[in-house]
């Protein structure tokens, strides 16, 4: 009807399905080929860094919070 490619659509869908509503950004159309290879590999190697970094402990763990409940008396409040 709008004289779009069956192909393109399904490539939006199937890019919906994956990203969710990030997948709505139009700055990847512009990108070259390239430019979208090397963000995703300058992402992965972040992530791989970042769990190595927490496998050998140079990074602290979080340390656990306690969530109080409403009306709760242990927590010291009202």
């Amino acid at each position: 009807m709008f004289g779009l490619q069956e192909r393109r659509i399904a490539r939006w869908v199937a890019d919906y399905r994956r990203h969710g509503m990030a997948s709505l950004r139009e700055d990847d159309a512009g990108e070259r080929l390239w430019q979208r290879w090397i963000r995703r590999l300058r992402g992965a190697v972040a992530r791989c860094y970042g769990g190595l970094r927490r496998g050998f402990g140079l990074v602290a763990p979080a340390s656990c919070v306690v969530l109080r409940r409403t009306g709760d008396k242990r927590g010291g409040g009202s």
